[in-house]
Order: C-alpha cells, then structure tokens, then sequence
C-alpha cells in the first residue's frame, strides 16, 4: 500500500525513482467516481414504497396516506371543505360536484385515500389512478374498484388508460411539495392538461407556498425539538409562488384559472394546512 511503498523507500528496498514513479501513479489515479444522490422525488418514493409495503390491506387507506390525526368521518369532513359543499364560501366555486356518469383521474393516488374520499363524498364514478410506488397501487388496487397504475406524474403517456381527453376530472393532492422543480412541477401539470376533456376540471391540491416556507420551517422545528436526530439526511420539499399558477401556467396552457384558495381560510386542521394552498382550473 501507499505506507508501506514510503517505508520501502526509506529503508532503501526499492529505488528511489521507482518509489516515486509508484507514489505519483497512485496520487494522480482517477478516483471512483461518487454514486449520484438520489433526488428529492426519488427518496421520497423510498419511503412511500415502503409505507405500501409495511401496510396491509385493513390500514384504513386515511391513515395509510398519512392522515393519521383523524377519524375517518373527520377525514371526509377535511375534504369536503376542500373540494366540496362543506366549509366558508370563497370567490369561486370549489365543489368540484363528480356525477356519476364523469370519470375522474387522481395523478399520485398513493394507496386511494384521496380519490376514495372523493367517491364517498359524491357517490359512485369511474375512478383513475397513477402513482410512482407500484407497492401504493397495490393497495389501491387491493381496496377500490377502479383503474390503477404505476406511472410517472411527468410522462403518463405509458399509462394505457391516460389518453388524450378522457377525464372529466383531473386532480392531485398533495404530489407537487414532493418533485424536484417547476419544471417537473409544469411537466406534471401539461400531462394533467393533456388528459382532461374540454371543459374538465383540473385542480391541484395540497401545494406548498413558497411565500409561507417560514411557516413550514417553525412547525417542523417545533416538531422535532427534544428529537435525537438519526440521520443526516433531510427531506425537503418543493415551494411554489402561487404566480407560477395564475400567470406561468394559464399563459403556457389551454386552460382557464378559476382561483386558488389558502387553506388557512377554510379552517383545515392538520399540521401542514397553515401554509397549503389549492388551485382550479378548466380546460378550454
């Protein structure tokens, strides 16, 4: 090794020139290049997989999407403020009103907590979804009647059900804090467009305000005091302006923005409400 090729020089069992010779060759030697860190969707769906994995099919599918904190009926009562006929009045109209005959496509379903809630909101319609964990699908497909599988939220295209303007009802709940960047953000967002019909409502749901990031950084410091850290490995999350919706995204896109709300407005109670927002759209 590299001691004792010194040592042999110094003792004087190897000549000096070839001690150097060897000493140079091996500080000048390429370096095995480092594994690339694995970014933050991808560690991300680490944990998600196995959280599928870990659950069984009795998980209530609430407490399987992290929502833990609550009943199931405290659950449904959350979402019913979100997208239904529940909560304060805004600007806009955020009862999304699924019919029966509408198909709806959930993009990041996870196990189906979401979409689930939806269907016992509105009754019965024809349930879609995509999530990157195929351990998540599992679940979902286990637990629901419905169309489900593993896809990427930035490229649905080898989905074989997501096809051009087929849903009535596209929609994500909290997927976006969980990409790499606007850009991925954008590409999740044109796919959503893609496959909605004209007239289809696109909302995305859960969104993390980059105006509010503060907001975020005290409750989760508050969390984890008095915690022994085990890693120094932070997951972090994505933050988005809420001009990326209603200026960037209904320039670049055949889409009409009907608003966006604060959740802190509509009274949500769980732990990342305070600096959550959603935002609607119709496709033209």
């Amino acid at each position: 090794d590299h001691r004792s090729s010194v040592m042999d020089m110094i003792t004087g069992s190897l000549p000096i020139a070839v001690a150097v010779a060897l000493l140079y060759r091996r500080a000048t030697a390429p370096k095995a290049p480092k594994a690339p860190k694995a970014s933050r969707s991808d560690r991300w769906r680490n944990i998600y997989s196995r959280k599928g994995i870990q659950a069984d099919n009795t998980t209530p599918l609430h407490v399987l999407g992290g929502y833990d904190m609550f009943t199931l009926q405290q659950w449904l009562d959350q979402i019913s403020i979100l997208v239904g006929d529940k909560g304060p009045a805004t600007t806009f109209n955020r009862n999304l009103a699924i019919l029966p005959t509408e198909k709806v496509l959930e993009v990041g379903v996870g196990g189906g907590a979401f979409i689930d809630a939806l269907q016992k909101i509105f009754g019965h319609f024809e349930m879609n979804g995509i999530d990157y964990c195929q351990s998540l699908i599992d679940r979902a497909s286990a637990r629901l009647v419905g169309n489900f599988a593993q896809g990427d939220a930035r490229d649905l295209s080898p989905v074989p059900f997501a096809t051009d303007a087929s849903f009535d009802v596209v929609i994500s709940f909290g997927v976006t804090q969980y990409l790499n960047s606007l850009i991925d953000v954008e590409k999740k967002f044109a796919e959503m467009v893609r496959v909605a019909k004209p007239g289809g409502r696109v909302v995305c749901c859960e969104v993390s305000d980059s105006a509010k990031e503060y907001i975020a950084d005290a409750i989760r410091a508050k969390a984890n005091a008095g915690r022994k850290q085990i890693s120094n490995d932070v997951l972090t999350h994505l933050y988005i302006p809420k001009k990326f919706w209603a200026t960037e995204m209904c320039e670049k896109y055949d889409v009409s923005f009907v608003g966006l709300v604060d959740h802190s407005d509509l009274g949500l109670n769980y732990a990342t409400a305070p600096y959550r927002y959603s935002v609607f759209f119709v496709k033209n």
